[in-house]
């Protein structure tokens, strides 16, 4: 056999043997090591959270879930199918950290097949294809006590929130009993928009909020009018409440003082109040503002309700102008906090990642106050205290941003109180109970304040598509985490708060922010010179022309001052659109900079140290 022969044979021979031994790996692999992960992500996206692995590590009793997805059927759509897989991937690592407490079966179910029944008895929700068949990718979760949790099906776009929702089945099927939350409340949270003639409508939706907290507690409505809190309240939400009578007050000064729990959010102008009515209008007997001002003061903190936090930051983007002629802004009252801004020695902030807040007020401790002041949300430096009532005036984000001038300090927005308290009815009231009067706590207190309720409203931080018979809840941002871990703090029920949200895969940049914004205040500098020379001449012309009117003889010095002064102004107004236009225009310039340096600068430069990488590496080695 000629040598070129034999070297193409043992070439042939050396790829089949490389190609079994590739195969023989991957099955061992997946036989052996699909308990091993590594993850090298920035944020360990794919590793279970403590809060996950302490649940699972200490399970009372066996608990049995049942996955059903149609693999088979979901061949044919590669996202899904993914997608699929990726459910599974993590419900088997689940139950490898169970130490075997965690029972797993998966079922492919065939199309009106017994498995496929069983499904559907139980309320899981298939997706239909365009072969007329069905996908199935839902949950169901069983304890020793044959009580059942679902997952009707795991849409993608709550891929960010699988962790969360697969260990929150775990807790319902875990734990003996809900804690009893108490709401004392101004806020439609149980009917949501449109309010109670919604509700008798029977078209009531509630609050995407509300929904969880039904999931994690049992509810129990206070009237905003009682002498005392029930003593099967475990923790009492007072959510934007009406200005309480001194009864009222005296009843939760009480209950502090017993050791219960509360949470506060109050709110100095409440966007909720005033547009969750019928078609859009107030709630009935709405309260624009709230405060507990006795009660917050003699807890150690103080609450200004006619002072509202902004953050040039922090300022969510709106589009502000015409339909046609739309562009964006920063509108300062309404807040997008991130992580930076969030407590990381708390349980209930550390692990909060955006939280959309409108309006909000800010809180300060009380000098030589009793108790422990702990801010858990606040502001960067680049804020500034505004006055209420410009807030009422409904002005634009433009004309609010030019009165804008930073403080330099950081406004809290919430935070936790700590320690011994005294009654702040320390004689009681005349019509109390005095045998059962305290005067001091009898442990230390656990309160959390939050300067705005508007974080309740679904616009700020979720999305709702509508399904028949069901109501998927896309979040974007972490308000309703926020609040249930606020009340699972304070109920002592804590293993849900070290869950993340997985971070999404847009990825800020801040430089490119920076920049906007400087860009968006030049903008806005130049615009009120142009408005002001606009509205200048506009009244110039405007008097010429009603001299004209009544018929005052006019020369020809006149006709051509109202000739030049149109030509001005047309001319201002033309440099007015140009200078509106102008954002827009720098703004897309610098993003397709950032996009060109992203595709083609960057992995170049990656390329051009490989290869001089290379190029050294042989130079060293020659001769």
């Amino acid at each position: 056999m000629s040598r070129p022969v034999l070297r193409t044979a043992l070439s042939i021979v050396a790829l089949v043997f490389l190609a079994v031994l590739f195969l023989t790996v991957n099955v061992l692999a997946n036989a052996t090591l699909r308990g091993v992960r590594l993850d090298l992500t920035e944020s360990r996206l794919f590793t279970l959270s403590e809060g996950t692995i302490e649940i699972l590590t200490h399970l009372d009793e066996p608990v049995s879930l049942t996955l059903y997805f149609s693999e088979k059927q979901a061949t044919g759509y590669p996202s899904l199918h993914a997608w699929g897989l990726q459910v599974r991937d993590m419900l088997e690592e689940m139950a490898l950290v169970s130490n075997g407490k965690l029972q797993l079966e998966i079922v492919d179910p065939d199309p009106f097949g017994p498995r496929e029944d069983e499904a559907i008895s139980y309320g899981l929700r298939g997706t239909p294809t365009i072969e007329n068949n069905v996908i199935w990718l839902g949950l169901t979760g069983t304890n020793l006590l044959d009580n059942v949790e679902i997952i009707p099906f795991f849409s993608e776009e709550r891929a960010r929130w699988l962790e969360y929702d697969l260990t929150r089945l775990l807790v319902n099927l875990t734990r003996p009993e809900k804690p009893v939350l108490g709401i004392v409340t101004n806020l439609p949270l149980d009917t949501g928009a449109g309010g109670l003639p919604a509700a008798l409508r029977g078209n009531a939706q509630p609050f995407l909020i509300y929904e969880e907290l039904i999931d994690r507690f049992q509810i129990e409505f206070l009237e905003q009018d009682f002498s005392t809190v029930p003593p099967s309240i475990d923790v009492l939400m007072l959510a934007h409440p009406k200005p309480l009578s001194d009864k009222t007050l005296y009843a939760i000064d009480q209950f502090a003082l017993g050791g219960g729990r509360i949470a506060v959010f109050v709110d100095p102008h409440s966007e909720v109040s005033l547009t969750a009515g019928p078609d859009g209008k107030p709630i009935q007997g709405y309260t624009e503002s709230s405060d507990l001002p006795k009660l917050l003061y003699h807890w150690g903190v103080i609450f200004e309700g006619s002072e509202v936090a902004t953050d040039r930051q922090r300022a969510m983007e709106v589009a502000t102008g015409s339909s046609a002629r739309q562009h964006i802004s920063d509108y300062i009252l309404w807040l997008s906090l991130t992580d930076g801004n969030m407590a990381q020695n708390d349980p209930v902030t550390a692990d909060i990642n955006r939280l959309n807040l409108g309006i909000a007020g800010h809180l300060r401790p009380r000098p030589e106050s009793s108790t422990r002041y702990s801010p858990l949300v606040f502001t960067t430096k680049d804020s500034m205290v505004m006055d209420v009532n410009t807030v009422k005036q409904g002005l634009r984000p433009e004309s609010l941003l030019s009165r804008f001038t930073p403080s330099g300090e950081a406004l809290v927005l919430a935070a936790r109180l700590e320690g011994a308290l005294t009654s702040a009815f320390p004689e009681g009231l005349p019509e109390s109970d005095m045998s059962a009067h305290r005067e001091y706590t009898l442990s230390d207190a656990n309160i959390i304040i939050v300067a705005d309720s508007d974080l309740f409203d679904d616009r700020f931080w979720a999305e709702s598509p509508r399904f028949p018979g069901d109501r998927l809840v896309v979040p974007f941002a972490d308000n309703a985490r926020f609040v249930l871990g606020v009340l699972e703090n304070l109920a002592g029920a804590q293993e849900l708060l070290s869950l993340r949200g997985r971070n999404d895969a847009a990825r800020p940049f801040v430089l490119f922010d920076q920049l906007r914004r400087q860009a968006g205040q030049r903008l806005i500098e130049q615009e009120q010179t142009l408005q002001e020379r606009v509205d200048q001449l506009s009244q110039q012309l405007a008097q010429l022309e009603r001299q004209i009117a009544q018929g005052s003889t006019t020369n020809n010095d006149e006709w051509t001052s109202i000739d030049h002064l149109q030509e001005e102004l047309a001319s201002s107004r033309r440099a007015l659109r140009m200078t509106r236009h102008s954002l827009n225009l720098n703004i897309e310039r610098w993003s397709n900079m950032l996009r060109f340096a992203n595709i083609v600068l960057i992995p170049l430069g990656l390329l051009l140290i490989t290869l001089l990488g290379t190029l050294v590496g042989r130079m060293r080695q020659s001769p």
